[in-house]
């Protein structure tokens, strides 16, 4: 799925994924984020995924690092968002995948309460809530 750079898209990282984050030293936080985060610059969005996990959930790695991420992207009133469900260390991995399952029905959860709030109106005040959440880390792309 090709999208164009000029539209708003907004990296979230859900309480878990900030706990795991928090969890990890500067240098390895550093590396996910920014291989994450790639996701708002880059001209194609997927171009950040390694694989698929699920049918609402891929994994980002930072090549050669030992840091690891399901995420689930879509595409709401205009906005793209990767909402990043967990990060993880390459040796938690196996427990990891073998939790797929629970990833999925949290990004399909999570995807359906975003799409029906940007039905009703604009996603925007809700990102700006959940900006000032501590629970959540809301990075968007530069204007």
């Amino acid at each position: 799925m090709s999208t164009q750079t000029g539209h708003p898209r907004y990296v979230i990282y859900l309480s878990e994924a900030c706990d795991h984050l928090a969890g990890l030293d500067a240098s390895l936080e550093k590396r996910i984020r920014k291989r994450i985060e790639k996701f708002l610059r880059v001209w194609n969005a997927t171009d950040v995924f390694e694989k698929s996990v699920t049918d609402d959930v891929d994994y980002i790695k930072k090549r050669r690092g030992e840091t690891r991420a399901f995420v689930t992207y879509l595409e709401v009133d205009g906005l793209h968002l990767l909402i990043v469900l967990t990060v993880f260390k390459q040796d938690e991995k196996d427990k990891f995948w073998l939790e797929k399952a629970l990833y999925q029905s949290k990004a399909e959860d999570y995807r359906a309460e975003l799409q029906e709030i940007g039905q009703g109106s604009s996603l925007k005040p809700h990102i700006e809530n959940l900006r000032e959440n501590d629970d959540y880390l809301v990075v968007e792309s530069e204007k």
